[in-house]
């Protein structure tokens, strides 16, 4: 009589898959070792992504802030010089329309 040295393989039911009462032992804590690194990362990417939110959110913010504050400043520059500001807006229109021709 010949031993075998392959390990023996789970039993099957009569539908061609493996007998889950059957599977050894090592198997089981590999895919709950897997599964379970599996729910930490995705832990982990979803507080990653929680605090790229936050971050991106504060810089809009401060963004939209600062353009506020400099549309301002522009408004109060043309307030208190019209004739400036008409003059480089007409200098600008004609260097624009002189580098697109």
């Amino acid at each position: 009589m010949a031993t075998s040295s392959q390990p023996p393989m789970p039993s099957r039911d009569g539908d061609g898959e493996p007998d889950e009462a059957a599977a050894p032992g090592p198997l089981h804590a590999a895919l709950d070792h897997a599964s379970q690194l599996g729910a930490d990362a995705t832990s982990s990417l979803r507080e990653g992504i929680a605090s790229a939110r936050e971050t991106l959110t504060e810089c809009a913010e401060e963004l939209r802030d600062m353009t506020q504050e400099r549309i301002e400043i522009a408004r109060s520059n043309v307030r208190a010089r019209p004739l400036v500001a008409v003059a480089t807006a007409f200098a600008l229109g004609m260097l624009v329309g002189r580098l697109c021709r």
